[in-house]
């Protein structure tokens, strides 16, 4: 009986330890969850070129929290908007294609084959399309990957968020 109950215990710990696995998604070292302060670190390795640092966020449409922001001009027409919440946990990561082709090394790749190659190298099953962008949401309902299209159809930027994260960004028009 007692191997029977070791056998359970060891079988749950695989199985939450699987589970919290698949709810992660790390891009280059950036996650959902992360300290602020540790994704300035992730950039400035991934990145040595770019200065960012952690600022404030605006008092933009109810955002709070901190924001890492590249120095003017790092890269060119640049924004990246990695955005944590008031306990310095980042919540929303905002990357352009040219800060995304930094990283993968990837500038020219087409917009078609740079998703392909992007959903294939981190495991994503499939993305769904609407609205100027493909994105996924993970099983759990946790977070969602977006890949915008600008007008031109080509890749404008990715957005990893938590769920509901947006809610914080959203102006209210009613009472």
């Amino acid at each position: 009986m007692k191997n029977l109950v070791n056998s359970i215990i060891v079988f749950v710990v695989v199985l939450i330890s699987v589970q919290v696995q698949a709810q992660e998604l790390k891009i280059k070292g950036f996650y959902l969850g992360m300290n602020i302060d540790e994704a300035t670190q992730v950039f400035r390795q991934a990145i040595p070129t770019l200065t960012v640092d952690v600022y404030p966020n605006d008092d933009y449409l109810g955002c709070t929290g901190l924001k890492l922001r590249p120095s003017l001009n790092a890269i060119k027409n640049e924004c990246i908007n990695i955005q944590s919440n008031e306990d310095r946990i980042v919540n929303y990561i905002d990357l352009t294609r040219s800060t995304l082709d930094c990283l993968f090394n990837t500038e020219g790749l087409p917009t078609k084959e740079w998703i392909i190659q992007f959903i294939s190298a981190y495991d994503i099953p499939k993305v769904e399309a609407g609205n100027g962008e493909y994105y996924y949401t993970d099983p759990d309902n946790k977070w969602v990957i977006k890949f915008v299209l600008g007008d031109n159809g080509e890749l404008s930027r990715m957005i990893l968020k938590t769920i509901g994260s947006e809610q914080s960004q959203t102006p209210s028009f009613g009472n």
